[in-house]
């Protein structure tokens, strides 16, 4: 009883500590994904909270939770007083390391800890378990049992000796039976003489029997279902023992081989391997075999009693008895000679597919594509994943409309091959001029089971035919007369404008040559320049004015340029000739040396020159004037000749001029001794040869720029004695109303003189700068040319300036000032101009301001004003 006591205590107490282990492994697994959160965002309430949960189960001494290097975060008290230490027990340091879930048991007490994880190891949460209670329950168990044990004990020793007389003869019964159904007579039968546990043993007996016989019907009709098996199936079926001889076969396997199943059973396996002759499963068996237990689809040849090799996928999986024993290796095999066949056929086919010059995929019927060709890749730049799984679509162009492809579908839906054109786009976006194909794939029904697309990218012929066209047109739409003729100046090519020069039509020219155009006097001379022009290789062309013959017998002067063809051996080949009829220039030429003559004898300089300032006219007063040769200043550009303050200007005054036709404006020319000579010039746009060129005739206007400066000298002076009239009232010591009173009678006796003639000017520019209407839509126009007005009138006092825009508004700013000196020590110049531009500004009529930003008086290096609307 000692030592079933003791026994059971161990049991139960090992049982009872699992159970243990187990509830306290589901909650700490629990708990470390419920803090995952709050952990990962250090949220200490949280934290607390849930730890304080926890350690409401009363079998709970402690819980940490920690970093991942093992730091005490908190342990869930006010005090904390472990906060940033680390635990020196085992398990802490272990879990620092580890990404499992641990336990250990010690002193009584069972520690699991586990690591909290997002995405990787964030923190570490440990919980200390009590097993006392455990002791107490597994005594008062163990307790119990003795009790119950040595109850059992007297009632046994009491009933043994009335049990063993009673039963004796039961159990030889028993004994006898169970010999005759060992020796397999399943129909043994014992009569049941009493209803005690004897008779109930007898009754089992009696159903053991029962139950036996049956088992022995189903392992007979189980026998006869797997023999059926093995004979209907198609594949071949073979078992080979341990020592690799066969020891079963099915029919499939001797149909196949030629054997009957006598002579394949007891015969080495090795013998139907053909390519493996006295060797046992190439290796794998019996070490390998065993080892991996299966071998699934592998080919092999098997080889036929008449040495024929049979291909086959072969498999092979170890059998084992109820015990774990091999019994030996079940084979099945496959024939796979048609498919190998196929294989072969169909490889054949795969190489041509992807050794092709040309682009090929196969869709399903659903239009998803499952195959691609190496040429498809290089073409559309799609690599083979990324094109299986998607459709055609991903070629689309978006350049064909939707329509035009029912009548393709249609066609390729009712079984028929589709053949054309179309534009396909890469996959980074570049459009291909494509050729090629559809074609249903139907199977052995005449279903449609997908489809194949054959394409070749056409796109550089494309180019050349749309070169060739564009050629083509180009040189028959020229003015210019272009012929192609062979190796026999014959000509092949006329063009309509070449064939008009003369007269003729361009079916009238093929065939013939040069000769045919050609004076007859002229011929025999042109003749002997041939062989040192365009017949030699050095030169290979000829270039130069000659007389043409047309058809009516007139001659005309020709412009000839022709270029010779080689071949790659050096030989004449032809040339292209370009000829254009100069009649209309020599007359123009003609005229133009008439009105030169007459234009030399002008006094303004007259230029043209073309839109880049290319001079191709001028008179003699244009370069004496300016102390050049004609051959100088023909040498020179329009931008070279005029000071660069309006050198700035000249592009803007071609663009001006280009849009109304003709402009007047001030310049300002160097001359060859550097001195400037400014001119008033009208410009006006004239065409010659078909191109747009500029006529200016330029008046030296330096006697009236000198009448000019002396007004502005004398405006100037005025403004000057009215300011220094006014001097005194700017002293410090003045009333600012005074000074406010003369500002405001400057102010209106400069309105009553100046306004009139503003409006007049403003109208003036309006039209000059084609501005029409009125209203906010205009506000910036009007802005603009007030602007221009402003600056103009300060240029009166002498003071130059630049005017520039900031966003929307418009600045202006003195590049000098005539009383710089006294406006330094003296605010009322710079009250003046302020007084000008703020009361001019009010005639506008703009919303907005005119301010001074900037002053010399205040100490800036310039005065600014800004305007704004």
């Amino acid at each position: 009883m000692v030592v079933f006591g003791s026994l059971s205590y161990s049991i139960f107490k090992e049982k009872l500590i699992e159970e243990r282990i187990e509830e306290a492994e589901s909650l700490i697994d629990l708990s470390s994904k419920e803090i995952s959160n709050p952990l990962y965002f250090l949220e200490l309430d949280k934290l607390n909270d849930i730890i304080r949960n926890i350690k409401k189960n009363p079998n709970i001494l402690s819980v940490y939770i920690m970093d991942s290097s093992g730091r005490v975060i908190t342990d869930g008290t006010t005090e904390n007083r472990f906060y940033n230490q680390t635990l020196e027990d085992n398990l802490s340091k272990r879990s620092i390391h580890s990404s499992e879930l641990l336990a250990e048991i010690k002193n009584g007490t069972l520690q699991v800890s586990a690591p909290a994880v997002i995405n990787e190891k964030i923190g570490i949460i440990r919980m200390d378990f009590s097993l006392k209670e455990l002791d107490q329950l597994l005594t008062n168990l163990i307790f119990l049992l003795f009790i119950i044990g040595i109850v059992i004990f007297i009632g046994v020793a009491a009933v043994d000796v009335f049990v063993s007389r009673s039963i004796s003869r039961p159990v030889t019964n028993l004994r006898d039976a169970a010999l005759e159904i060992a020796r397999g007579n399943f129909d043994t039968w014992i009569e049941i003489e009493s209803e005690d546990e004897i008779g109930e043993l007898a009754l089992a007996f009696n159903r053991m029997a029962q139950d036996l016989r049956r088992s022995q019907d189903s392992i007979i009709a189980a026998k006869d279902y797997t023999d059926n098996i093995m004979r209907s199936m198609s594949d071949t079926l073979m078992v080979v023992s341990q020592d690799g001889i066969i020891r079963t076969v099915n029919p499939a396997a001797c149909a196949l081989l030629g054997y009957e199943d006598k002579e394949l059973i007891g015969k080495p396996f090795s013998a139907v391997l053909a390519d493996e002759r006295g060797s046992q499963f190439s290796g794998l068996y019996p070490d390998e075999l065993v080892k991996k237990m299966t071998v699934q689809n592998v080919e092999k040849t098997y080889l036929s009693k008449d040495s024929k090799k049979i291909p086959v996928v072969f498999s092979a999986s170890v059998m084992h008895d109820s015990s774990g024993r091999i019994q030996g290796i079940v084979c099945v095999a496959r024939d796979i000679t048609e498919r190998r066949t196929a294989e072969e056929e169909l490889l054949k086919f795969k190489l041509g597919i992807e050794r092709s010059d040309e682009a090929m995929f196969i869709t399903n019927i659903d239009g998803t594509i499952i195959y691609t060709n190496p040429t498809f890749e290089r073409i559309y730049g799609f690599s083979r994943e990324e094109a299986l799984g998607k459709t055609p679509r991903i070629l689309k162009s978006g350049l064909q409309p939707s329509e035009a492809y029912k009548p393709f579908w249609d066609t390729l839906l009712a079984k028929k091959v589709v053949t054309g054109e179309l534009i396909n786009k890469t996959k980074d976006g570049r459009l291909l001029n494509i050729e090629g194909s559809a074609n249903p794939i139907l199977n052995d029904r005449g279903d449609i089971v997908g489809f194949l697309a054959i394409q070749r990218d056409i796109t550089g012929r494309k180019q050349a035919e749309m070169e060739k066209d564009r050629l083509l047109k180009a040189i028959d739409s020229s003015t210019d007369g272009i012929t192609i003729a062979d190796e026999k100046d014959r000509y092949i090519y006329v063009n309509a404008a070449y064939a008009a020069i003369f007269g003729y039509t361009q079916e009238e020219l093929i065939g013939e040559t040069w000769k045919k155009i050609t004076p007859s006097d002229m011929i025999a001379t042109i003749e002997k320049e041939l062989p040192g022009t365009m017949y030699s290789r050095d030169v290979g062309m000829f270039s130069g004015e000659v007389p043409g013959l047309r058809r009516d017998g007139i001659t005309i002067p020709i412009e000839v340029r022709g270029t010779s063809l080689w071949d790659e051996n050096g030989g004449y080949r032809g040339h292209i000739c370009i000829a254009r009829d100069i009649t209309e220039r020599k007359r123009i030429e003609e005229e133009l040396k008439i009105k030169a003559e007459l234009l030399d004898t002008a006094t303004d300089s007259i230029l043209v020159h073309d839109l880049d300032g290319n001079f191709i006219y001028l008179n003699e007063a244009a370069y004496k004037s300016l102390g050049y040769t004609k051959d100088e200043l023909m040498k020179m550009k329009l931008s070279n000749m005029v000071t660069p303050e309006y050198g700035s200007e000249i592009k803007q005054k071609v663009r001006d001029l280009v849009e109304k036709g003709e402009i007047v404006f001030e310049s300002a020319n160097v001359a060859k001794d550097k001195s400037v000579v400014p001119v008033e010039v009208h410009a006006s746009i004239i065409e010659s040869g078909g191109k747009k060129l500029v006529l200016s005739v330029a008046r030296d206007i330096t006697e009236r720029k000198r009448s000019e400066e002396l007004l502005k000298e004398k405006a100037r002076a005025e403004l000057y004695g009215f300011i220094v009239s006014a001097l005194p009232v700017f002293a410090s010591g003045v009333p600012s109303q005074v000074r406010n009173n003369l500002v405001k009678n400057f102010a209106e006796r400069f309105e009553k003189n100046i306004m009139p003639k503003f409006q007049e000017e403003i109208r003036r520019l309006r039209r000059d700068m084609k501005i029409e209407g009125e209203g906010t839509e205009n506000e910036q126009e009007m802005l603009d040319i007030y602007m221009v007005w402003l600056q103009g009138l300060f240029s009166n006092f002498g003071i130059r300036s630049r005017k520039f825009p900031i966003g929307t508004k418009r600045c202006l700013e003195f590049l000098n000032c005539p009383w710089a000196g006294e406006a330094k020590g003296n605010p009322v110049f710079c009250f003046i101009c302020r007084t000008i531009v703020i009361r001019s500004f009010t005639w506008t009529e703009l919303k907005g301001n005119a301010d001074q930003s900037a002053s010399i008086a205040n100490g800036s290096p310039t005065c600014r004003f800004e305007v704004h609307v």
